[in-house]
């Protein structure tokens, strides 16, 4: 068993020069080396023994699975940076949509204000308005249907534009869950 977790050992230290940069093949080479100890001549003739017997298919297959190691490796870090950028346009979405949500916060309560100081003139107006003055006269059936329907709606866009700029938690739960797209399982 110990033998065994040296050999797995070494294998992920070559994985880790692979990836590192160095060419495949030195390293491939020194693990061969690595596989018997260096300590006589008579080991170093047993080790180039092994060596030549040492079947190319194996190597070739050891060779085979550290590159498609590798390759593994280079594709997790494309799919974390991927990732990270996605999360970085998203943070940078929600920035742009705050600073946006504040701008026409900002005028559709002039707009909403507007209208009701203009309500508030009218009705204003209409109140001196007597039998003998008529410099500000309306029918009371025309003030009435102005000032409610246009009221009902400058209120009703102001309620739509404000649920739109400022959406309930509930809300931007569903939106979230209405862009994403299913992840496929992850390879092991």
């Amino acid at each position: 068993m110990p033998e065994s977790s040296s050999t797995n050992d070494r294998i992920e230290k070559a994985l880790e020069r692979v990836v590192a940069g160095e060419d495949l093949e030195s390293v491939v080479d020194s693990l061969i080396q690595q596989t018997v100890p260096d300590t006589t001549p008579e080991a170093r003739q047993v080790e180039e023994e092994e060596a030549r017997l040492f079947d190319r298919e194996s190597q070739l297959a050891l060779i085979s699975h550290i590159r498609l190691t590798v390759e593994k490796q280079k594709l997790s870090v494309r799919k974390l940076e991927l990732e990270n950028r996605r999360i970085e346009l998203r943070n940078d979405q929600l920035s742009q949509n705050r600073s946006e949500r504040e701008k026409y916060a900002k005028k559709i309560y002039r707009i909403v204000i507007s209208w009701l100081v203009c309500v508030g003139l009218f009705l204003f107006l209409q109140g001196f308005s007597n039998g003998t003055t008529k410099f500000f006269e309306l029918p009371t059936s025309a003030l009435i249907t102005a000032m409610g329907t246009t009221t009902a709606s400058v209120l009703g866009i102001f309620i739509i534009v404000t649920n739109y700029l400022f959406p309930g938690p509930g809300k931007i739960d569903k939106q979230k869950l209405r862009r994403r797209k299913p992840q496929p399982p992850p390879e092991d």
